[in-house]
């Protein structure tokens, strides 16, 4: 009779290390997507929201977030009271400091919209064909009407 095969313990997520000492404005970017994450964890359409912010300034207790103004929906979505408190709740479990969010409509520099990078426009057809080919090693087949 075979041995059971040893269960295999699924690697947990790992958060980013939570600074030591204030959280400032460098650091609330690194764990910014952390931050996201446990809040989709609890409520979908904040989480939704919450990927359209960025952080901008700390300072006084309180973290700035800019939400492009195309986005002001996801900024109303964010600013209801019970999501603030998400929000802030979700700060301090993951870097172990208190900030009160707050945000506001901001242009933001094409680099810090859209998770620091513009989303890739989609392949075209033919892009799309030719990388099929190149990953399966394949060949166009042409229908000829003369030869068939």
């Amino acid at each position: 009779m075979p041995e059971p095969e040893p269960a295999v313990a699924q690697p947990e997520p790992v958060a980013p290390p939570a600074p030591s000492g204030p959280l400032n404005l460098d650091g609330l970017r690194e764990l910014w997507p952390a931050v996201v994450d446990a809040v989709r964890a609890e409520n979908g359409l904040l989480g939704a929201a919450l990927e359209k912010a960025r952080p901008v300034e700390v300072a006084d207790g309180e973290a700035t977030f800019a939400f492009s103004p195309e986005e002001s929906f996801f900024k109303g979505t964010a600013e209801r009271d019970e999501h603030r408190q998400r929000v802030a709740e979700a700060i301090r479990s993951l870097a172990g400091t208190a900030l009160r969010p707050r945000y506001e409509l901001r242009e933001l520099p094409a680099a810090e919209a859209s998770n620091g990078a513009r989303a890739a426009e989609p392949p075209s057809g033919e892009e799309l064909v030719d990388r099929l080919m190149a990953e399966f090693d394949a060949e166009e087949l042409i229908d000829d009407e003369e030869g068939a």
